[in-house]
């Protein structure tokens, strides 16, 4: 026989009351309440929309670390790329697509010339 549970366990925990919200028993964690000031609001507003996008939320403080650093360094190796190699990549497009819009005019006459 297994033992009956009393009515007290089954009971689920209480809870404080911060203004509209129920909060879990942590009255010092701040971060569900939302900062006074517009900038401060903004900014939270912020931070808690890619936290729930990329599931950042239900990581602990140094994966988040981590994760944003990875992000980061990644983020700075692309832009530098792009300002590195991309003029260049920009200037070969170019030039591919005018020989494809008007021909090799240059390197036909260059190659004309010898040949004679």
């Amino acid at each position: 026989m297994s033992p009956r549970k009393s009515s007290k366990s089954q009971q689920p925990a209480k809870s404080t009351r911060v203004g509209t919200r129920t909060n879990p028993r942590n009255p010092g964690d701040l971060s569900v309440v939302p900062p006074e000031g517009t900038l401060k609001r903004f900014l939270w507003e912020k931070r808690v929309w890619v936290e729930a996008t990329f599931a950042l939320s239900m990581l602990e403080p140094w994966e988040k670390i981590i994760v944003l650093t990875v992000f980061l360094i990644a983020s700075g190796l692309l832009v530098t790329s792009i300002y590195l190699y991309f003029p260049q990549h920009l200037s070969f497009i170019r030039r591919r697509a005018l020989f494809y819009i008007f021909g090799d005019d240059k390197l036909s006459t260059t190659t004309a010339s010898t040949e004679l």
